[in-house]
């Protein structure tokens, strides 16, 4: 009630789970409470695109030493704001 008494909106998505991310994008929350799925499906989408770039960079040659650590800064930075949406500031 505080949230809504201070400005703030509710929104619910189409129903349909394929259209679920498409949803949030939409709706870019600045507070996002959901269940453990969602989260499990982000982190799997995340691990998926970590390994994809760890392949492209290693196949150009990239120094391996840092590659790692500046490969999951920019995944974190890049997967928040397109995931969530760029007002994302708390999940529950």
């Amino acid at each position: 009630l505080l949230v809504l008494s201070s400005g703030g909106t509710v929104g619910l998505y189409s129903g349909e789970v394929g259209a679920l991310l498409d949803d949030i994008q939409a709706l870019r929350p600045s507070l996002l409470c959901t269940t453990p799925r969602l989260y499990d499906v982000g982190y799997a989408m995340y691990q998926d695109a970590r390994q994809q770039r760890l392949r492209d960079a290693a196949s150009s040659g990239s120094d391996s030493a840092d590659l790692q650590r500046v490969v999951e800064q920019q995944l974190l930075a890049d997967f928040g704001s397109r995931l969530l949406g760029d007002r994302i500031a708390y999940i529950k």
